[in-house]
């Protein structure tokens, strides 16, 4: 049963409700116009489109498409904030500086003075940056180019001693730098920035990029690639993939590439490969090849009283133990003796 109040008041209360309705909907009007974003498919339309809009509501705006002087003065009359008035051109170097935040280096085009086995060489250099000044290593991109060959080899890290002498380097800088060939009796080079070098024992010379001091205990290391027509392959197999100059050894005569390593003054490892003959057949007649097989490894551990020595070798395809010594220190019977 309603109360009496409301039959006598009944028209008043459907009047205030839809006062508060109505005050409801514009107030979400009000919400909603806060942020609004227009697509200008014509110049000079801007003032129509906001039109429906209370521009005196509107927070921010964001404006694509196309715009004229009309439009800008129509933008003006909105009292926003310029700050938060965001065209078109703002959005998108906003999404670039975010989205392409890891290439946002400087880029230095390198061109070499000398041919480099037979190659003009040309580099994109995009060098890491440290309070506003370029390091000494970065990012590269190098381009390879012959008589009868190109190719593009792309890089995490290149450097070169020619920077030392070229300091606050900027975007946009052109340089011609002379090329630091490797030594002649050296088959991993020290300070070339990329050499070449038969280092599988195939006859042929591979592409070595080198990483300045990013091997272990200070040594360099290298990238390794096999140059094919119009394009150049990283080699990622063993012996490969971990060379370093300060730990590898090439005996050309056996054809064997000796790598050590260690994990702290009291454990090293010694991996020893065999470059194998072998065969390969694609498309044609069978042609030689050699792949690295590894055919020797030897352990040294230090402990407190003793050394540890353990020698593995091939034997078919499983590695057999042919020595675990253990040799005493500071003792008189300081001699190697085998396990028990």
């Amino acid at each position: 049963m309603q109360p009496k109040f409301y039959f006598k008041y009944k028209k008043l209360i459907k009047y205030v409700l839809g006062l508060l309705l109505i005050g409801l909907t514009f107030f979400v009007t009000i919400s909603l116009e806060k942020s609004v974003i227009i697509d200008v498919s014509e110049v000079g339309t801007l003032n129509s489109l906001l039109s429906k809009y209370r521009k005196e509501n509107i927070d921010s705006l964001v404006v694509t498409g196309k715009i004229n002087e009309m439009d800008m003065i129509t933008i003006q009359s909105t009292q926003i904030d310029t700050n938060k008035i965001i065209s078109q051109e703002k959005k998108q170097k906003a999404y670039i500086a975010q989205e392409f935040k890891d290439l946002n280096f400087p880029r230095i085009y390198i061109k070499y003075k000398q041919p480099v086995n037979g190659y003009t060489v040309k580099v994109l250099w995009m060098p890491y940056t440290y309070n506003g000044k370029t390091c000494e290593a970065g990012k590269a991109v190098l381009y390879f180019e012959s008589e009868d060959n190109h190719f593009y080899i792309q890089t995490r890290s290149y450097s070169d001693t020619a920077v030392y002498s070229h300091t606050n380097l900027k975007d946009g800088d052109i340089l011609f730098w002379d090329y630091t060939p490797k030594k002649k009796d050296e088959i991993l080079s020290e300070y070339s920035p990329f050499f070449f070098s038969d280092v599988d024992f195939d006859g042929e010379d591979e592409l070595l990029i080198n990483e300045h001091r990013g091997g272990s205990r200070g040594t360099n290391s290298y990238e390794v690639y096999k140059i094919h027509p119009y394009y150049a392959e990283i080699i990622k197999d063993a012996p490969f993939a971990n060379l370093e100059n300060g730990n590898t050894e090439f005996d050309l005569k056996n054809k064997t590439i000796t790598s050590s390593f260690s994990d702290s003054a009291f454990e090293s490892v010694t991996y020893i490969y065999k470059a194998i003959k072998q065969e390969k057949i694609e498309y044609g007649d069978p042609e030689p090849c050699y792949k690295f097989e590894l055919v020797k490894v030897e352990f040294y551990y230090r402990h407190t009283e003793c050394n540890e020595y353990k020698v593995y070798i091939k034997d078919g395809y499983k590695y057999k133990l042919i020595k675990d010594e253990i040799i005493p220190i500071n003792q008189k019977d300081n001699y190697p003796k085998k396990r028990q």
